[in-house]
């Protein structure tokens, strides 16, 4: 199993790459289209998990092991509102967001590719891309604050995820 840790700090840790102390910023994309200008994992992102399925074949007196099916889990995101000049903008971005949520409260799970790209400090430069697949919003926290506009946090659920084979060469 491999999973990206993201911290408060925005430091990432990967079983396959060292420690990364300086700040980037994340895009999401939806269907191939910037859904998120700007926005924050929280949490773990977690590429997957296979069960270890044990069986024994008649007097065979090894157990041995096959791998079994795939869970994904959950993916939690933020707007990063700290990074909106105003609200306008904020709310242009969150209504895709609630829009796509709301087709699925109406039984309407409509499925969508997303990926989360990692870029660096100036934007330039694309450093990481994880790709999900047959995605839909589960749940949507809205939290007001006196002195900022609202903070908005979104549950994907994904079926399956990889890395961009751009970046595990």
């Amino acid at each position: 199993m491999l999973v990206i840790s993201l911290y408060p700090q925005f430091r990432v840790t990967t079983s396959l790459q060292p420690k990364v102390t300086s700040r980037y910023y994340y895009i999401l994309e939806i269907e191939g289209v910037t859904a998120g200008a700007y926005v924050k994992p929280v949490g773990e992102i977690n590429l997957g998990e296979t069960e270890v399925i044990e069986f024994q074949d008649g007097q065979d007196i090894i157990l041995r092991k096959r791998a079994g099916r795939n869970h994904f889990h959950n993916l939690a995101f933020q707007l990063d509102n700290s990074r909106y000049s105003n609200f306008k903008l904020w709310w242009d971005e969150a209504k895709k967001i609630i829009k796509w949520y709301m087709e699925v409260q109406k039984e309407h799970t409509n499925r969508k590719s997303i990926s989360l790209i990692m870029k660096d400090t100036k934007g330039n430069k694309e450093l990481l891309c994880i790709n999900f697949f047959e995605c839909w919003p589960c749940k949507i926290d809205l939290n007001f604050s006196y002195y900022n506009f609202p903070t908005l946090t979104f549950y994907i659920t994904p079926e399956k995820a990889l890395i961009d084979p751009r970046f595990l060469d």
